[in-house]
């Protein structure tokens, strides 16, 4: 009987035939509404859904990746080609393994590199909401560091797909 009861009070009340329940409301709200076919400032659309682009550059068989000076200013020169400002850029090199880790605020975004010079390999992740042309970036930093392969991994942020592509 409580059951019954319980139920009749969630409006689930199969025995009495009647229903206390609300109806559930299906319109979908407009409020706040965007054209989802209107492009970005970098000519992409449907930039409602996301907050950038994010590029994730490896090079494998890199040279001159323990060389501070080197990757400060063949950061800029990439950035710079690429259509980005970067305005600061911090590099630090540990103590253990000789890598470089660093970061750069670019006027849009950042920038982050870490190197494993015994492995020759850097990785490059660059988070913006526009204006670095990815192709630029990747071939800039090939050729600044000699890389024998270099591998970019592009998404738009705030979406799960991944796109591969190999240089």
């Amino acid at each position: 009987m409580a059951f019954n009861d319980a139920l009749f009070q969630l409006g689930m009340d199969l025995a009495r035939g009647s229903s206390t329940a609300q109806k559930e409301d299906h319109a979908v709200s407009a409020h706040g509404a965007q054209d989802s076919n209107r492009a970005d400032d970098t000519g992409n659309r449907d930039s409602s859904r996301t907050s950038g682009n994010q590029l994730i550059i490896d090079l494998v068989g890199a040279k001159r990746i323990d060389d501070l000076d080197h990757i400060e200013s063949a950061l800029k020169r990439c950035v710079e080609s690429a259509g980005g400002t970067l305005l600061h850029v911090h590099l630090h090199r540990g103590e253990a393994d000789e890598a470089i880790t660093g970061v750069g605020v670019l006027s849009q975004g950042t920038i982050s590199f870490r190197s494993w010079p015994k492995r020759k390999l850097a990785v490059v992740d660059v988070l913006g909401n526009g204006g670095v042309r990815a192709e630029r970036m990747l071939t800039g930093l090939a050729d600044a560091f000699d890389a024998s392969e270099a591998v970019i991994c592009k998404r738009r942020t705030g979406t799960e797909s991944l796109r591969h592509t190999r240089h």
